[in-house]
């Protein structure tokens, strides 16, 4: 089931911080989502862990302002490295997942397939923190980074999904 979220209305879901969201290793978020075309000025959320405010940051899936796909993971919860996709999503359903594999690499797939990587300054174990898993927004600092659009399927795995899998939850 999908849920539709209208950024003008600061609309997200937010669950409290739990010991199994605070992953310190490898880890995948994906969702399906489907744009409403929208993309603002700031990057809007999709599935995030993520709160500037308290410099609770710890992972997020969102696009930005030129609706890529935009994947960020911190070691610190305030500094972080970033991967963008290089497609825009556009305005039909696609499929989004960002596998962080430790010391290695930040990799995003759109619709199963590889879409940027990013092997630079990865480091060994994401900041667990304590913010609030929220879909739909990507930051509590300001509620002007909110999706427009729906979500649906959203997930978070304490692993590295292989490309074959990330293709498998695409189809």
């Amino acid at each position: 089931m999908a849920c539709e979220f209208a950024s003008a209305s600061q609309q997200h879901l937010t669950t409290p911080d739990t010991a199994a969201l605070d992953i310190t290793g490898a880890l995948t978020l994906c969702a399906w989502v489907k744009s409403s075309g929208s993309y603002g000025t700031a990057v809007r959320g999709i599935l995030t862990k993520y709160a500037t405010t308290t410099n609770q940051r710890s992972y997020a899936l969102a696009t930005n302002s030129s609706g890529q796909m935009f994947c960020i993971i911190s070691n610190n919860g305030t500094n972080g490295v970033s991967v963008t996709g290089t497609t825009a999503l556009g305005t039909n359903w696609r499929h989004l997942a960002f596998v962080y594999t430790p010391s290695i690499r930040l990799e995003a797939f759109l619709d199963g397939a590889s879409n940027g990587t990013n092997t630079s300054g990865i480091f060994a174990s994401p900041h667990s923190g304590s913010a609030p898993l929220a879909v739909g927004m990507v930051s509590f600092a300001s509620l002007n980074n909110c999706w427009d659009g729906l979500i649906a399927e959203a997930a978070v795995y304490n692993a590295a999904l292989t490309a074959a899998e990330i293709a498998s939850l695409a189809k």
